[in-house]
């Protein structure tokens, strides 16, 4: 009986051949490394790019703002809360007499400073989606022609130039 081939020899992880239709079709190829002086393997996946560039879909990229939107979206209406909340307990805790004014009014100031830089989140987060708009209608706009008839784009079905 003939001895096993080890996966060191072909360098990929068991039941995953370079030419697999899995490898090829995700652009995900699990290799190891193999140092024959120590004898240490790597056995950790590695990631591969495909060798051509494919662009992310319109789709995929409203998807991904409306994803990074909601996060930052529900981030500072949590933080808003909590400066409300915060500043509301230092106020009753001077008024009981439990901390000084000047401590007070110390995290008093920096609460403000923590409000400010939410502020400022939520303004470019304004100016991203504002930006957005512009270059969609940007776009529209360039797509059509002087019959005001909209034409079809080479990067988009292959049919004719851009204007």
């Amino acid at each position: 009986m003939a001895p096993a081939r080890s996966d060191s020899d072909t360098g990929w992880e068991e039941g995953e051949p370079e030419d697999s239709p899995d490898s090829a079709d995700h652009g995900i190829l699990k290799k190891r490394t193999a140092n024959t002086e120590t004898g240490s393997v790597n056995r950790g996946p590695r990631l591969t790019q495909h060798s051509e560039n494919v662009p992310a879909s319109k789709a995929d990229i409203k998807n991904m703002l409306a994803e990074i939107k909601a996060f930052f979206s529900a981030d500072i209406a949590l933080v808003r809360q909590d400066l409300g909340t915060i500043t509301t307990r230092l106020q009753s805790l001077e008024d009981e007499g439990r901390i000084t004014r000047d401590l007070q009014g110390t995290m008093s100031a920096e609460i403000d400073r923590l409000k400010q830089i939410t502020l400022n989140m939520e303004q470019k987060i304004a100016v991203l989606k504002d930006s957005k708009r512009q270059k969609t209608s940007q776009t529209q706009r360039s797509h059509t022609t002087s019959e005001g008839t909209s034409a079809q784009c080479s990067h988009h079905q292959g049919q004719k130039p851009c204007n």
